[in-house]
């Protein structure tokens, strides 16, 4: 049994433009029970694969191929869906704050830590009957 079985079957989204770091953030999921969507490299292929697919949460990379991925953060938030941003930029750059639905995480992370906060969030988003709104702090 997984050590987080919250985990076992939510669907989560890969946003992410570096392929290593991708790719060992989709097994670490899948080797925790996670159905896997992506990973993806841009922000079009990202949006397109939330509008086909139900899921739960996303993880993303701050700054992909095609742009800087704050807008698609908002609108995933506002959507009610789990976001955990996987970024290499300092904390002052970043206007978000970490919440029952977004949590921030600094690169390079262990996996231990993506999964810990996912499953965070996903135990969290399962106890509110409206999600909060978005956790972007004002400019």
């Amino acid at each position: 049994m997984s050590e987080y079985p919250s985990l076992h079957g939510t669907t989560v989204l890969i946003v992410e433009d570096e392929l290593l770091q991708a790719l060992d953030t989709a097994e670490c999921l899948s080797d925790a029970g996670a159905r896997v969507i992506g990973p993806v490299s841009t922000i079009s292929e990202a949006t397109r694969l939330v509008r086909q697919n139900e899921c739960c949460a996303v993880i993303l990379d701050l700054q992909v191929n095609d742009g800087n991925c704050l807008n698609l953060a908002r609108q995933l938030l506002q959507a009610g869906k789990a976001v955990i941003v996987l970024t290499g930029y300092p904390r002052q750059h970043i206007p978000l704050r970490d919440s029952a639905c977004c949590q921030v995480i600094f690169k390079p992370a262990p996996a231990s830590d993506i999964l810990a906060a996912l499953d965070r969030l996903v135990i969290s988003r399962g106890k509110q009957e409206v999600p909060e709104g978005a956790t972007f702090i004002a400019a």
